[in-house]
């Protein structure tokens, strides 16, 4: 009786039903796994992508506050531009108290005076799908300043047409005779060979550029707004 014991303690007869337990047991974890990770991908990538819409909208509303600014320095009177300096109270939409729809959403734009004289506060607030029930919700605030720009725009002098130079011709010599080269002069020291004429050249050249560099240029400013 104990032989029969040891022999069936020994033996391998029933272990394929274990280890077919197991291993339906470890398909179907990863399987439930894969399962969970389908399905929230698509949520995540739904949000990332409706952030990335809410942040471009809120820069379109900061976008919106430069125009009027610029606008309201370079025509003054324009519908929808801010006039210098700012108006009090400020008028819609650029209060906070509109909502501008914009495509997939819209935003709130709100300017107001800033730390100096030159400078202006934006703050543009970006929702997707709306300001009722937004899923995604972005804020851009800046400070934004007035800087002058100067054109440049060249003088009477250095804008009058200069008349083309002059070819010159060679003088009339006899058949069969040649023309005369300026002397050579070598460098014995750099081995290397110069012409006069290519030194005057030189330096009328250079003459001409400091005078053109010289010549006075009148300026036209103009005004940005920018951050």
């Amino acid at each position: 009786m104990n032989a029969s014991l040891v022999h069936r303690r020994g033996s391998e007869d029933g272990i394929a039903l274990p280890m077919t337990l197991i291993i339906m047991c470890l398909i179907t974890a990863l399987t439930v796994a894969f399962l969970a990770f389908t399905s929230t991908e698509p949520a995540i990538a739904s949000n990332q992508m409706m952030n990335a819409q809410a942040r471009a909208i809120a820069e379109s509303g900061v976008e919106r506050a430069l125009w009027a600014l610029t606008k309201g320095d370079a025509a003054p009177g324009t519908a929808g531009s801010l006039a210098d300096p700012l108006p009090a109270p400020v008028p819609a939409p650029y209060d906070g108290s509109q909502y501008v729809a914009v495509g997939v959403g819209g935003f709130i734009v709100t300017v107001g005076p800033g730390g100096v004289v030159n400078e202006r506060t934006i703050t543009a607030v970006g929702y997707v799908p709306n300001n009722v029930n937004p899923i995604a919700i972005k804020k851009i605030q800046t400070t934004v300043a007035r800087r002058r720009q100067a054109t440049r725009r060249p003088s009477g002098s250095a804008a009058r047409r200069r008349s083309p130079p002059r070819r010159r011709t060679a003088p009339n010599t006899a058949p069969g005779s040649r023309r005369r080269r300026p002397p050579i002069r070598r460098d014995r020291s750099t081995r290397t060979v110069t012409r006069a004429s290519q030194g005057r050249r030189a330096a009328r050249t250079r003459s001409r550029t400091s005078r053109r560099r010289a010549s006075p240029r009148s300026c036209s400013p103009t005004a940005t707004w920018s951050p």
